[in-house]
C-alpha cells in the first residue's frame, strides 16, 4: 500500500538522525561490498553506451549529405529505441541494488490526502520520527516580543504541551489574560520592572497540572520555575534568559538557582533558555563549568542563533536525566527576522502525554432540510397503524425510531465528518502546503548555508506568515459577520463567541491515572468512567427494611393517567431544539417539525405504556459525558456525569410530570420548607427568608446558630424500594405505581468520549439524571426529613440547613444535637448518606463578648465551626457583613471581564453588550435584594467593575465621566438597579407571586389599623429596628421605599407593567453599531467627551493648551473638529457636506430621531469616513 513522503525519502536511502537535522547515509556492512561493485560496473558500462548513442545521433544530424551517415540516420529510430531500453535497464539495476539493502519499500510514494493527519502544527505536519506525539513535547524559542506574534504562535505550536519563550518584552501592565494562548493555562511570566526588553513566559497545557515554584527563583535572574505533575511523575522546568551584557556575578546566581532545583526533592529537572554564551566556542567556559558542576547534560548540538556573519549555540536544553529526553533538535525559525534570528529548540520528555484524537461524527444540515418531504415520508410510513394493543411496546418504540431516522435520512442532507479537536479552522490545505515547503526550505538553507538559500527561505517564510495571519483574519471576519444574522440561534451565537474566546464547550479529558498506571485510549477511559459513575449509583440495602404499608391518605389516590393528543402537541411544539439528542439520535427538530403527525401515535404509545405498566427499554438508556469539576483532572473522581436521555422519553416524562405535580400541589403534599424545583420559589426567596430571620434576632441582641448539612451523591443514591414506598404513602397507586417501578428499574448508561463508547452498565439506584421526573421524585423521597425537627429547617433540593435563635447556649446546642440525631436516624433508615465532615456550623452574632457554645455533633463527628459559609450562592459571614461575598463576586467577574477585554476590538458593541448582560451583570446582581445595604467602599468596588465593562463595550477612556458612560449605553448604576430589584421583589410578595412564607413577613398596612380615608392608608407600617443591620435589611428598607412610590404605580395590574415603569430602558440606536470597531470607538469617544481632542485633554490636565494647531486662539472642541477646522475643509467637503440633510453637531454625534435608521446610518458612515480621512486620532 502507499506510504507517506517521509518514509518514501527514508526508503530511498536518506535518513534523519534523532540528534541532528543534517542528512546522513546508512552505514554499510561487508556484505554490501559485492553489490556495490556490481552496481558501479553496470552503471559505468551502460552510461558509456548511452553516451555513444547520443554521439552517433549528433553526428548523423551534422553530416546529412553523406550517404554513410544517411545510413545512420535511417537507423536513428533504432538507436533511439536502444537509448530508451538502456535507460530502463539502468533504472532496473538501481532498483535491484536498493532492494538488496533490505529496508526499501517496494512501493514508495505519498499517501492519499485524506489519510494525512493533523498538519496544523509546526512539527507535527508529517508525523515523522522527529516529533513524538505520544510523549510530553516542549519548545523553547527566543521570540523577541511575544504580543505581536501570538497569532502565529497559536497556529504553529498548538500541539505542543510546553511552550517556553524568552525575550518576551512584556511589561508590568501586561496581564496574563492579555497574552493567553487557547488550550494553555495562563502563562507564568517574569517581567522586567525597571527597563524594557528581556522577560520569560512559560505556557503549559492544563492536564500537566503546572505549579509555579517561586522558591527556586533568584531575584536577580530572569527565570521561571514550574513544577509539572503528570501520571504521578514530577518534573521541574526552569526557563532562563541571561542578557548578553550581564555581569559575571549573574553566573553565581544561576548556579545557585540550579542547586535549589536539584535539591528540591523533585527527581527530574529540565532547564531551557537563552544564556547568551556560545557553547560551540571552546574558550567560553563560564556556563560549561556550571553545567558540569551541576551534573547537567546539554543536549543541543547545532547552532541556534544566526547573525550576518556567524552562528552560535546559546539556546540550550539541560537535564539531570539525559535518558528522560529524546528527539532534542533545532527546528525551523518560523517567526520573521531578516538578519539576526534564533531557532527554536524542540524535544520530548519521556512522560506519556494526552493528545486529542480524531473521531467521526454524523452531522445533519437542518438548515438545508426539506421538512415538507420529511413529513410526507412520515405520513406514508404507517405511523397510524404502528401502535397496537397486543404489540410489544419495546419493538414499537424501535420501529418508531427507525421510521423517524429513515424519513430524516431521505429529506435532510447529512454526512460523516472527521472531528479534529486542536486543528485551527483557518488553516486551509494551501497554507499547510506552504508550511511544509517552508520547513523544507529551512533544511536546505541550513544544509547549504548560502545567501541564496537563506534568502529563498526567508522570502517564503514571510509569505507563509502573511498568509497565516490573513487566513485567520478572514476566518474571524466571517464569524463576526455571522453574529449579526438574526436567524442565528442562541446556541450557535455562543458557539461563535466561544471560538473568539478560545473556549471549547467540551473540555478534553487527559490521561487518566488508574491502579498505578495510565490510560490514554478513549474507549478505555470511557470504560473506567462508566465503572466509576455506575458504582456511585448504588446503595447497600442488604440490611434495610421498609416500614409497614402506610394507611391511605385522606385525599383521593392517583392511580391512572390518561394523556391526550393536545398534551403531546403542546410539548412537541414548544421543544427546545438546541438540546442534544440521546442514544437514539432523534433530534428535537424532527419532533417539532412533525408534531401534528406524531401526537396521535405518541398518545397511543404513552397510554399503552401507562396501562401496561411498562416504560420502554430504549428510553431508559443514557449517554453520559464526564465533566471536570476541580482539582486534578487525571483522576476520575474529580468528574461528574452529565446524562443525555432520548428526547421522546423526556416528552413522555413531561406528560406524566404535569399530572404528578398538579396532584402534589393540589393536596399540599410537598413540605412548605422545600424550595428546590418548586414553581414560584427560588434560592433568592429562601435566602431572603433566612437572612431576615437572622437579622431580626441579631437586632434584638441575640445570636443565631446555623448548621449547613452536606449529602453525598444525593440524587445518585436514592433507594428505589424506599422511593416506591414513599410514592405509595402519598397516594400514588395502581397502574401508575407499577409504571414508576418499571420506570426506575433496569436503567442503563454508557460513557461516550470523543465518539468512543463504553459498554452499557446497569444503574441500580438514584433518580435518572437529566430526566424530567428525577427532581420531583427526589423531593418526594426526602419530603419527610423535616418531621419532628424543632429548629427552623430549610431545604433546597439536597441542600439542608437548620438554625435556632440562641437564648441559652447549652439549651440551643442540646436542641440542635437532638435534631441532628433525628436527621441521622432518618438517613440511616432511608439509606441517605450525609457527610458530617463537610457539614459546617456558623454562629451569627454581633456581640463583642460572645458566650461559649457547646460542641455540636453529627453521627458522633464534631461539626466544623466556621466564620464564613457559602450557601445557595451567597457567602454568609458570621458578623453579617458582605466583604467576603463581594470579594467572591469580583474574583468571579474579573476573569469574565478579561475575556470581554480580549474581545474589545474583535466584536461589535451589540455582541459585547450581549456578553455583558449574559455573563457579567448577572454575577454582579445575583440575590442582590438580600445584600443591598453595603458600605460605600464595597459599593465603589462593584461599581468600578461595572464601569470597566462599560468602558470596554464603548471603547471609552479612563477619564470619561460616569454619567456620560452610562448614558451612552443607556445603563443605570448597580446601586440604582439594586433598589429597583428590591421594589420588584416587594411587588411580588405583596401580590402573592412568591411563596406564603414570604407573604407572612409583610408588616401591617395603615388601613388595617384605622378606617380613616387618608392618602397613606395603603402604606405599610414601618418596621421597628434597634440597629442599622436590621434597619437597612430588605423588609424595613424596602417598606420605606415602597411607601414613597405613588399609589397608581404600586397598583399596576401586572409585574411586567410594574417593571416597565421602573426600568424605562431606551434601546440603543442601531446605527451606533455600524462601521468597523475602530470607527465605532472613535465616534463614541466624541459623544462621551473623552476623545484625544485638546479641549478634552486640557480639561483633564493632560495637556498644557486647549487650542487647535490650526489657530492658536481657537479651542479644539468636538464642534470645531467636525464642522469648522480649516485643516480638514477639503475632507469635510467630500464627506459631511455631501449629506442631503440639515447637519448640526448633535445630528453628527447622536443622529436625528426624525430620520430613519438608514438615513442616520448614512450620516454615521460619513462621520466615520471623515474621522478616518482626517487621521486626527492616529497622531495620538
Amino acid at each position: 500500500m502507499p506510504i507517506d513522503s517521509v518514509n518514501h525519502r527514508l526508503r530511498t536511502g536518506l535518513f534523519y538522525p534523532v540528534s541532528s537535522t543534517y542528512y546522513c547515509y546508512r552505514k554499510l556492512s561487508h556484505a554490501d561490498v559485492p553489490s556495490i561493485y556490481f552496481h558501479i560496473i553496470l552503471t559505468v558500462i551502460f552510461q558509456v553506451l548511452f553516451l555513444l548513442t547520443i554521439t552517433c545521433n549528433v553526428l548523423c544530424l551534422i553530416c546529412k549529405a553523406s550517404l554513410r551517415y544517411i545510413h545512420y540516420l535511417v537507423l536513428e529510430g533504432n538507436l533511439t529505441q536502444l537509448n530508451e531500453d538502456l535507460s530502463i535497464i539502468i533504472l532496473f539495476c538501481n532498483t535491484l541494488s536498493l532492494l538488496r539493502c533490505g529496508d526499501i519499500h517496494p512501493n514508495p510514494g505519498p499517501i492519499q490526502v485524506e489519510d494525512i493527519g493533523d498538519t496544523s502544527s509546526l512539527f507535527n505536519s508529517s508525523k515523522s520520527s522527529v516529533y513524538d506525539n505520544k510523549n510530553v513535547s516542549f519548545i523553547h524559542y527566543n521570540v523577541q516580543s511575544i504580543k505581536n506574534k501570538l497569532s502565529l504562535i497559536e497556529s504553529e505550536l498548538c500541539d505542543f504541551d510546553i511552550l517556553a519563550f524568552t525575550e518576551t518584552w512584556l511589561n508590568i501592565n501586561d496581564t496574563p489574560s492579555s497574552v493567553e494562548i487557547p488550550d494553555f493555562a495562563p502563562p507564568f511570566s517574569y517581567v522586567r520592572h525597571n527597563r524594557v526588553g528581556g522577560g520569560v513566559s512559560v505556557y503549559i497545557k492544563p492536564h500537566l497540572q503546572p505549579k509555579r515554584r517561586h522558591d527556586l527563583e533568584i531575584v536577580d535572574i530572569e527565570s521561571v520555575w514550574v513544577e509539572i505533575n503528570i501520571n504521578n511523575k514530577k518534573l521541574l522546568l526552569g526557563t532562563f534568559y541571561r542578557p548578553p551584557d550581564s555581569s559575571s556575578h549573574l553566573w553565581q546566581h544561576i548556579e545557585h538557582s540550579f542547586d535549589l532545583a536539584l535539591n528540591s526533592g523533585v527527581e527530574n529537572t529540565l532547564v531551557l533558555g537563552d544564556f547568551n554564551e556560545n557553547l560551540l566556542d571552546s574558550k567560553k567556559l563560564n556556563f560549561k563549568s556550571i553545567i558540569d558542576s551541576s551534573g547537567f547534560t546539554q543536549l543541543v548540538k547545532d547552532p541556534t542563533h544566526y547573525t550576518e556573519s556567524s552562528n552560535s549555540l546559546i539556546d540550550v536544553v539541560l537535564t539531570n536525566k539525559p535518558n528522560l529526553l529524546k528527539n532534542v533538535q533545532v527546528a525551523d525559525p518560523f517567526l520573521g527576522s531578516e538578519i539576526r534570528f534564533h531557532c527554536p529548540v524542540v524535544g520530548n520528555v519521556d512522560f506519556l502525554s494526552y493528545k486529542s484524537s480524531t473521531f467521526k461524527r454524523r452531522i445533519w444540515q437542518y438548515d438545508k432540510a426539506n421538512f415538507e418531504e420529511f413529513r410526507n415520508h412520515l405520513s406514508t410510513s404507517g405511523l397510524d397503524s404502528l401502535i397496537t394493543q397486543d404489540g410489544d411496546i419495546n419493538d414499537e418504540v424501535k420501529c418508531l425510531t427507525q421510521i423517524l431516522m429513515d424519513s430524516a435520512s431521505k429529506s435532510i442532507p447529512n454526512k460523516t465528518v472527521i472531528i479534529r479537536k486542536n486543528e485551527k479552522p483557518w488553516l486551509h490545505n494551501e497554507l499547510r502546503k506552504m508550511i511544509r515547503q517552508r520547513k523544507r526550505l529551512y533544511k536546505r538553507a541550513k544544509k547549504f548555508n548560502t545567501p541564496y538559500h537563506w534568502s529563498k527561505y526567508k522570502i517564503h517564510r514571510n509569505k507563509c506568515n502573511k498568509e497565516n495571519l490573513h487566513s485567520k483574519e478572514i476566518y474571524y471576519d466571517k464569524l463576526k459577520q455571522s453574529l449579526t444574522d438574526k436567524n442565528l440561534s442562541p446556541k450557535q451565537w455562543w458557539k461563535i463567541v466561544n471560538s473568539f474566546i478560545g473556549k471549547s464547550k467540551t473540555s478534553q479529558i487527559p490521561i487518566i491515572n488508574h491502579d498505578n498506571g495510565c490510560v490514554s485510549d478513549n474507549k478505555e477511559k470511557a470504560t473506567l468512567f462508566n465503572e466509576y459513575f455506575s458504582s456511585q449509583a448504588t446503595v447497600d440495602d442488604s440490611n434495610a427494611f421498609l416500614p409497614p404499608p402506610p394507611d391511605d391518605p385522606v385525599y383521593e389516590l392517583l392511580s391512572d393517567i390518561t394523556i391526550s393528543e393536545s398534551d403531546i402537541l403542546d410539548i412537541l411544539s414548544s421543544l427546545d431544539t438546541t438540546k442534544a439528542c440521546g442514544p437514539d439520535h432523534v433530534n428535537g427538530i424532527l419532533l417539532k417539525e412533525a408534531a401534528a403527525l406524531l401526537s396521535d401515535p405518541l398518545s397511543k404509545l404513552f397510554n399503552k405504556s401507562l396501562s401496561k405498566c411498562v416504560f420502554p427499554s430504549d428510553w431508559k438508556l443514557a449517554n453520559v459525558s464526564p465533566v471536570f469539576k476541580k482539582d486534578n483532572p487525571s483522576f476520575i473522581q474529580n468528574y461528574r456525569p452529565i446524562s443525555l436521555l432520548n428526547i421522546l422519553g423526556k416528552v413522555f416524562e413531561k406528560c406524566v410530570f404535569k399530572y404528578l405535580y398538579n396532584y402534589l400541589r393540589d393536596n399540599s403534599i410537598l413540605s412548605k420548607h422545600q424550595s428546590g424545583f418548586c414553581r414560584g420559589d427560588s434560592t433568592v426567596n429562601q435566602l431572603l427568608y433566612i437572612l431576615d430571620d437572622i437579622s431580626k434576632a441579631v437586632d434584638l441582641g441575640k445570636e443565631v446558630r446555623a448548621i449547613f448539612c452536606d449529602i453525598s451523591k444525593a440524587f445518585d443514591r436514592v433507594w428505589h424500594s424506599g422511593l416506591l414506598y414513599k410514592l405509595s404513602s402519598i397516594g400514588i397507586s395502581g397502574n401508575l405505581l407499577s409504571w414508576f417501578h418499571s420506570y426506575l428499574s433496569n436503567r442503563k448508561q454508557r460513557v461516550v468520549i470523543n465518539g468512543s463508547e463504553s459498554e452499557w452498565r446497569q444503574i441500580s439506584a438514584g433518580v435518572p439524571q437529566g430526566s424530567i421526573l428525577g427532581p420531583i421524585l427526589f423531593l418526594i423521597y426526602i419530603n419527610d426529613i423535616v418531621q419532628d425537627i424543632h429548629a427552623t429547617v430549610k431545604l433546597f433540593a439536597d441542600d439542608t440547613s437548620l438554625y435556632i435563635v440562641v437564648d441559652t447556649p447549652d439549651i440551643a446546642a442540646n436542641q440542635l444535637n437532638s435534631d441532628l440525631d433525628k436527621i441521622h436516624s432518618w438517613s440511616s433508615k432511608w439509606l441517605v448518606d450525609f457527610n458530617p465532615a463537610k457539614t459546617e456550623s456558623v454562629l451569627f452574632s454581633r456581640k463583642r463578648n460572645q458566650q461559649q457554645h457547646p460542641q455540636l455533633f453529627f453521627n458522633n463527628t464534631n461539626i466544623n465551626e466556621v466564620n464564613n459559609h457559602r450557601h445557595l450562592g451567597l457567602n454568609l459571614s458570621c458578623d453579617l457583613t458582605w466583604d467576603n461575598h463581594v470579594d467572591n463576586i469580583i474574583s468571579k467577574v474579573v476573569p469574565k471581564l478579561n475575556v470581554l477585554r480580549k474581545l474589545k476590538f474583535q466584536l461589535d458593541r451589540v455582541s459585547l453588550r450581549k456578553i455583558y448582560f449574559s455573563h457579567i451583570r448577572p454575577v454582579l446582581e445575583y440575590a442582590d435584594v438580600v445584600w443591598d445595604f453595603l458600605p460605600v467602599r464595597l459599593i465603589r468596588r462593584l461599581e468600578n467593575i461595572n464601569l470597566e465593562a462599560a468602558r470596554i463595550i464603548t471603547g471609552a477612556t479612563k477619564y470619561v465621566s460616569h454619567h456620560s458612560l452610562y448614558a451612552e449605553l443607556n445603563l443605570e448604576s448597580l446601586s440604582d438597579r439594586r433598589r429597583k430589584h428590591r421594589l420588584i421583589m416587594f411587588y411580588k410578595i405583596v401580590n402573592g407571586l412568591t411563596p406564603t412564607y414570604l407573604t407572612e413577613l409583610l408588616p401591617s398596612q395603615h388601613q388595617d389599623t384605622h378606617t380613616y380615608p387618608t392618602r397613606s392608608r395603603s402604606n405599610f407600617m414601618h418596621l421597628h429596628s434597634r440597629t442599622n443591620l436590621y434597619r437597612n435589611s430588605f423588609f424595613p428598607q424596602t417598606v420605606r421605599d415602597w411607601n414613597n412610590i405613588p399609589e397608581y404605580i404600586r397598583s399596576k395590574p401586572s409585574l411586567s407593567s410594574f417593571k416597565s415603569y421602573l426600568f424605562k430602558d431606551k434601546p440603543e440606536p442601531p446605527y451606533y453599531n455600524i462601521g468597523n470597531r475602530k470607527s465605532q470607538i472613535q465616534h463614541a469617544r466624541l459623544r462621551m467627551n473623552c476623545s484625544p481632542l485638546k479641549s478634552t485633554l486640557f480639561q483633564k490636565n493632560l495637556v498644557d493648551s486647549p487650542f487647535c494647531s490650526c489657530n492658536s486662539s481657537i479651542v479644539e472642541t468636538t464642534k470645531h473638529f467636525l464642522l469648522d477646522c480649516p485643516k480638514y475643509s477639503s475632507i469635510r467637503n467630500s464627506t459631511l457636506d455631501l449629506l442631503p440633510y440639515d447637519i448640526n453637531l448633535d445630528t453628527l454625534l447622536y443622529g436625528d430621531e426624525n430620520l430613519s435608521n438608514d438615513e442616520n446610518s448614512t450620516i454615521f458612515k460619513s462621520v466615520h469616513n471623515y474621522i478616518h480621512l482626517s487621521k486626527r486620532f492616529e497622531q495620538n
